[in-house]
């Protein structure tokens, strides 16, 4: 079902961001940005403070929000298709049932926010950080490939970089490190499942090198 959107000038926007900024300093003056079901199609949001802001099924397509802020934010049910996320902040936020066609994530930090049943066709998504973000019936198209069920969370954005736990390195960076830097990690419990990684990495991203160090490991 298409959606009938309620048309927004610049400066329309440019008043509401305004406002918005003074509520979320003290909550007496302003005005909580609501920018539900508003075409924001092609605006300019880049560095935008969108603190607790409200833009249910908006649209934002081919919209620039780089740099944005939308710590506790409910975006949900949104259109981002095209839109440019790079380098943003998304915490805590509700993106879930929004699509990201063809949007520009890379090194975004996505932490703790809810993307469930979100889309992301061919979408950007090298370097995203992406620790307690939600992804239950997202459809990822391998843009970002989570896996569950091993001794630590791992997220594999566009096959290049790999989010462990809470470490976030290039996958090349990871085939690279040495032993003690890994026992920095974690530990003896990350050099246990260093070589389960590597295995991982070779299945999702091709096989690869890893460390002379790594059957010292194996025969612990």
């Amino acid at each position: 079902m298409k959606h009938q959107y309620n048309p927004i000038t610049k400066e329309e926007l440019k008043a509401k961001l305004q406002s918005h900024s003074c509520w979320v300093q003290d909550n007496a003056t302003g005005e909580r940005l609501d920018l539900s079901m508003f075409d924001l199609s092609n605006m300019d949001l880049r560095g935008a403070y969108l603190l607790e802001a409200v833009a249910e099924d908006a649209c934002f397509d081919g919209a620039n929000l780089s740099g944005a802020v939308a710590s506790f934010a409910n975006m949900s049910g949104s259109s981002f298709k095209n839109a440019n996320l790079s380098n943003s902040i998304f915490k805590f936020s509700d993106f879930s049932d929004c699509d990201f066609k063809n949007a520009k994530i890379e090194n975004s930090i996505l932490w703790y926010s809810d993307f469930n049943r979100a889309q992301f066709k061919n979408a950007k998504m090298n370097g995203v950080k992406t620790s307690g973000a939600k992804f239950e019936e997202a459809i990822l198209y391998q843009s970002l490939i989570i896996i569950q069920g091993e001794r630590y969370r791992i997220a594999i954005s566009d096959k290049s970089f790999a989010q462990v736990g809470c470490e976030h390195h290039s996958v090349s960076e990871w085939r690279s490190f040495e032993k003690n830097e890994i026992f920095l990690m974690d530990g003896r419990a990350a050099l246990k499942f260093y070589p389960r990684l590597l295995d991982i990495l070779d299945f999702y991203t091709g096989k690869g090198p890893r460390p002379d160090w790594v059957g010292e490991v194996a025969n612990d």
